[in-house]
């Protein structure tokens, strides 16, 4: 068996050949072409009935012979056996395909809308969200013994911490199911330790390493929307051993920040990093900080008065000293920890997971908010900047600049916490008009934006490549929240 050699953009095309030898016959057929991994199965069958693998598991291509030439395909996801995959593919591509559709579209037409005054282009956009984020939708499987969500179906195809959390924020408004597997799938993970890794596979974890910790933020928001009081009792003991498990991190030195050699900050090829990582990073930290609130706001739904105290006093704590050793009074900004006890002073987003966390004052939001809302530093045509344009290697290229709705998300339930809703509003409607430009002219939505609001994210670098990944979860499930935010806002849960 023989694939046509094909490579980035152009394996997104669906127009390339798939050429297989099939007992002894040529079978040549445009529109599809597939990868094949080492722990993946390729099963094809030609017009003759037969079949061809390639052995593994994972995944099988099944194809069947049409008129006029054409050839349909069928593409069985799972580690079964061949065969199997096989029988299933030849009843699917065999199968009305119209009522299939049909059936597909009565799915998307029945989803709940904010509102039915949303403009036809934001309409056509989120029903897109909404179909995309159900799409990465993964029943359980090996490791992961429940059902989870993935920010894509390629490259990344794994559960993801940061991702999870983030992605459940536009589950939540749509199909409030999912909101909950989305936590649940990162929690099946949970180790003796209470350590949650930042990547599972179904083959197994993946390094030991974690993300921010933001799962009691996401629980909390699944509960503001109306998951019960049962779903904080099931996931509150697995997040609060996760938590203490952060907290053995804690510095005695640095006050109990925390230090962990093996944090993912996920902030890729941030500025931050040019001159290797720091002591202590901020945004764990900082999230750190958020998430103890969050699980004292669990906790006291629960009538878990004293474990509230707790972990309202943990968070104090490390308030306290976050803001003694992470911010700069003249600068009015918080930074990074270098080794040898000095601030990394360079101007990213992350500072402002302070506002996020609740643990900025007035005199310490007020600096955050003069820089956030300065057009020359944070707040660009489509706001919010990752790094400031006043930078010296400010650029377009991934965390160097562009906007990832992620933080974009966090921006704005911060705000509204601060009393500058106006901000918020304006925030999260140029979100939305710039994610309905771009999915209008090119039928996706994307990870990351250009905050010049100028190039297509087709075309934006990414590290050593270009083009923002499509349909993926952060973008997705942001423009979800704002639209409900916009159309239908929800009444907040009091703190």
């Amino acid at each position: 068996m023989e694939f046509s050699a094909v490579g980035g953009a152009d394996e997104a095309r669906a127009c390339l050949e798939l050429h297989a030898t099939v007992e002894g016959a040529s079978v040549s057929a445009g529109g599809f072409i597939a990868s094949v991994h080492p722990r993946e199965c390729l099963t094809v069958t030609g017009p003759e009935g037969a079949a061809c693998t390639v052995s593994g598991e994972g995944h099988a291509v099944i194809s069947a012979p049409l008129g006029g030439g054409s050839i349909r395909f069928v593409v069985c996801m799972g580690g079964y056996d061949p065969a199997d995959l096989a029988a299933a593919g030849r009843e699917f591509a065999g199968g009305d395909w119209g009522a299939l559709f049909e059936g597909r579209m009565r799915w998307v037409s029945s989803l709940p809308l904010p509102s039915p005054d949303m403009p036809e282009a934001v309409e056509r956009t989120y029903r897109r969200a909404c179909s995309a984020m159900r799409t990465n939708c993964c029943t359980a499987e090996g490791y992961i013994r429940t059902a989870w969500t993935t920010p894509d179906r390629w490259p990344h195809r794994h559960c993801y911490l940061w991702d999870s959390a983030f992605q459940s924020v536009g589950y939540v408004r749509f199909d409030p199911v999912w909101g909950r597997n989305a936590i649940r799938g990162m929690l099946s993970g949970l180790e003796g330790s209470g350590m949650v890794r930042s990547m599972l596979t179904p083959m197994g974890p993946g390094k030991p390493q974690t993300n921010a910790p933001c799962l009691g933020w996401a629980a909390w928001d699944c509960y503001r929307f109306g998951a019960g009081r049962e779903f904080l009792e099931e996931t509150y003991p697995h997040l609060a051993a996760s938590a203490r498990c952060n907290l053995t991190h804690a510095d005695e030195a640095l006050g109990g920040l925390l230090v962990w050699p093996y944090f993912s900050h996920g902030m890729d090829n941030s500025q931050r990093f040019d001159d290797g990582e720091p002591l202590v990073f901020a945004d764990l930290n900082l999230h750190m900080c958020a998430d103890l609130r969050n699980l004292a706001r669990i906790a006291r739904v629960l009538g878990r008065e004293a474990e509230a105290a707790e972990w309202l006093a943990v968070r104090e704590r490390l308030a306290a000293e976050v803001n003694r050793r992470l911010w700069d009074d003249e600068l009015g900004f918080y930074f990074d920890l270098n080794e040898d006890g000095t601030l990394r002073r360079i101007f990213t987003a992350t500072a402002f997971v302070a506002l996020f966390a609740g643990i900025a004052d007035e005199a310490r939001a007020g600096s955050l908010m003069q820089r956030l809302f300065d057009p020359a530093q944070f707040w660009s045509p489509l706001p919010v900047r990752t790094t400031s344009a006043a930078e010296p290697e400010y650029s377009k290229d991934m965390w160097r600049g562009p906007v990832w709705p992620n933080y974009d998300v966090m921006l704005v339930r911060a705000l509204d916490e601060y009393g500058r809703s106006d901000m918020a509003d304006e925030l999260a409607n140029r979100y939305m008009d710039e994610v309905v430009r771009w999915y209008e002219a090119t039928g996706s939505i994307y990870e990351f934006y250009d905050a010049e609001a100028e190039e297509s994210p087709t075309v934006l670098p990414r590290k050593r490549g270009y083009g923002a990944l499509h349909d993926y979860g952060f973008g997705l499930a942001a423009f979800i929240d704002f639209a409900w935010r916009r159309w239908s806002p929800t009444p907040q849960l009091s703190s």
